[in-house]
């Protein structure tokens, strides 16, 4: 039997590679967070007409914690990010479809703990000793251009949240010192995007909560701060093009001194809140991912001498850096050569958890894997043990079985 061609003007010919087809298998990572042993994330589910799971990684295996309907996302800005945090189990999310925050403590179902109004919020951060979550805050219930603000929610019950900072245009960022007595956070007004100029604040927490001596201790308008850090010690880490490059820098006693100066990007532009390149690895080092020549690194810097250097991890895309003690997680993505056959068409992306070993605990090889990922050095080494959820940037599909491999 001949086949007959079929010939159509440019543009009208019909693929079987719809646009749903692509969606629908879809899944992209963001928001990592370590709560003790546990990895959570965030998961955009195209399978799930776009909603945003958050799924926890503990032994022995992974969780979805947020109960459909429910969808973690935030719309401050519109482009929204920073839409759930964890503390001692306890999930603070924002829910997309109303707004609020809510508290879910597993297995019981999500509780708003904000009230039912115009008001929208992102970038949590729970502030343990006050039973409170802080959060960037835009409210739209008067007519005009929204405002933002920094505001303090009660944990524990509904209530109307409690304004911390106010009075610039756009605010960020609201990271707490360790010992909870101080708020470093950013602010930035118009024309400015938040890659022109920032300003960085730090302010003492009082008694009953509330922010004072408030002090601007790097920034303005020609200079973009980026990710406020308190470390382990207190002192106040940041990210900087003042050099013009985003950098990383330390600020203590009035002081502001770089840390590993290079013609290199620390920091990238802040589309989202929550954006997370660099973190603590106890008291002694940081976790940092650099971008350098069109690729993305994770390096070590060890603040004690100020020694570094970049590991060498095949991932050309990093971000979402998370560290705890001995521990670090980041999302990555890079590209893998595999063998051809007639089921694979696009480079694997495979689970990987290697402790003192490295095996893959769950691979495809039709479409990338689910995007999740767990990786360790050898032990004895005196390296660290990495934790990676990896990203894709093409579509995946969900295997009907998984395949363990051996160690």
């Amino acid at each position: 039997m001949v086949s007959r061609s079929l010939q159509q003007p440019y543009g009208s010919w019909k693929s079987p590679v719809t646009a749903d087809v692509i969606a629908a298998d879809t899944v992209g990572l963001s928001s990592v967070w370590l709560d003790g042993n546990d990895v959570y994330w965030s998961e955009l589910r195209g399978a799930e007409g776009g909603r945003n799971a958050i799924v926890r990684y503990a032994a022995p295996g992974l969780e979805d914690m947020l109960p459909p309907p429910y969808s973690a996302r935030s719309r401050v800005n519109e482009y929204g990010g920073g839409a759930f945090t964890v503390a001692d189990g306890v999930i603070y999310f924002v829910n997309n479809a109303d707004q609020r925050i809510y508290r879910l403590t597993p297995p019981a179902a999500p509780v708003a703990i904000t009230p039912a109004d115009a008001r929208r919020y992102a970038d949590l951060v729970v502030d343990r000793a006050r039973e409170r979550v802080l959060a960037v805050c835009e409210d739209h219930r008067a007519s005009g251009a929204p405002a933002q603000s920094i505001v303090a929610v009660d944990a524990r019950n509904s209530s109307a949240p409690v304004t911390l900072a106010s009075g610039r245009d756009f605010y960020a960022a609201p990271r707490l010192s360790p010992d909870g007595r101080r708020l470093a956070f950013l602010a930035w007004d118009h024309p400015n995007m938040p890659w022109d100029g920032t300003d960085l604040y730090v302010a003492d927490i009082d008694a009953a909560g509330a922010l004072e001596h408030v002090q601007q201790v790097a920034g303005g308008p020609d200079e973009s701060v980026v990710q406020p850090v308190f470390a382990p010690d207190g002192a106040l880490y940041f990210v900087s093009d003042r050099s013009g490059w985003w950098n990383l820098y330390r600020c203590g006693a009035g002081v502001i001194d770089p840390l590993w100066p290079r013609s290199a990007e620390f920091g990238g532009p802040p589309w989202v809140f929550g954006l997370s390149t660099y973190a603590f690895a106890g008291n002694s080092r940081i976790v940092c991912a650099c971008n350098e020549n069109g690729a993305w690194r994770l390096g070590l810097l060890e603040l004690a001498g100020g020694a570094s250097r970049t590991l060498p991890l095949p991932y050309t895309d990093i971000g979402y850096v998370q560290a705890s003690g001995e521990r670090a997680v980041f999302i990555g993505a890079g590209r893998r050569r595999c063998r051809r056959s007639s089921s694979s068409i696009l480079p694997p992306i495979e689970r990987v958890c290697c402790g003192h070993r490295r095996r893959s605990i769950w691979t495809s090889v039709i479409f990338p894997s689910p995007p999740r990922s767990i990786m360790r050095p050898e032990a004895g080494s005196g390296r660290m043990r990495f934790s990676i959820v990896r990203r894709i940037a093409t579509s995946w599909q969900r295997p009907a079985s998984t395949r363990r491999l051996s160690s």
